[in-house]
């Protein structure tokens, strides 16, 4: 589905991606992890589109980026932030943050109201009028982000990026939303890049891990793999520091 070719960027004086390389099949869930700085994030932002790289290039299904329509492929890529509360206006209600993706590329109609209502199904929450009127402080963290993922999903892209979008919810609340991913991800085929500086959270989702650290993929094998036989001495450090994780199973 995408391959990335050499991929490097820089803010101002500093490198945070050094000669980066990887693909990401169809139907696939890729963890990308790392500490924080590892370049993890932005690595995921260039896939997105939403930035572009100073060296390297990006494939889609066969096709620069470079070569895509912006908005185009804006569609085929939705976005699950860190927090909510931060990525959702506070004026918005959950009908109209849901909404706001539809309206921004000029597909709202007459049967929009009734795919709002699914995607609000699809992640288990109401769909009575009432909870659609709500704020954001009406609701709680899990609620949010339940409704951050149905607004990632409105335009039923083909790759679904989760940046870090468990780490500020409680264990409970966190393996919830990751069994949510995980069973949306199986319904739809979609592919998901899943971005965390948690490897015990990445090995609960994902069919392969990319470890970012400085700036360069130390390793990139299948889950298992990983785990049960790191090769570098960054994953080993990974993983000897959530052996203790009390993140429920799923």
């Amino acid at each position: 589905m995408i391959s990335v070719e050499n991929i490097s960027k820089s803010y101002k004086d500093i490198e945070v991606l050094k000669d980066v390389s990887l693909k990401l099949d169809e139907g696939e869930i890729l963890a990308l992890v790392g500490e924080t700085g590892s370049g993890k994030t932005t690595l995921a932002y260039l896939i997105a589109g939403t930035i572009k790289p100073d060296g390297g290039k990006i494939i889609f299904r066969g096709k620069g980026l470079d070569k895509i329509n912006r908005k185009e492929f804006a569609k085929m890529v939705g976005i699950v932030y860190q927090s909510p509360r931060d990525s959702i206006s506070h004026r918005f209600s959950v009908f109209e943050a849901i909404a706001e993706p539809l309206v921004i590329h000029k597909v709202f109609d007459d049967e929009s109201a009734g795919k709002i209502k699914n995607a609000l199904r699809e992640v288990q929450l109401p769909v009575d009028d009432y909870f659609m009127r709500k704020y954001p402080h009406e609701l709680s963290g899990g609620e949010l982000q339940r409704v951050a993922i149905a607004r990632a999903l409105i335009l039923e892209p083909d790759l679904l990026i989760a940046d870090e979008a468990t780490s500020f919810l409680d264990p409970s609340v966190q393996a919830k939303i990751l069994r949510l991913l995980l069973n949306l991800q199986n319904e739809r085929g979609i592919s998901m890049i899943f971005v965390t500086h948690d490897i015990g959270v990445a090995r609960k989702v994902s069919d392969r891990v990319a470890v970012l650290h400085d700036g360069r993929i130390v390793e990139n094998s299948p889950t298992h793999h990983i785990i049960e036989n790191p090769q570098h001495e960054y994953t080993k450090r990974l993983i000897d520091a959530v052996k203790s994780s009390k993140i429920s199973d799923l």
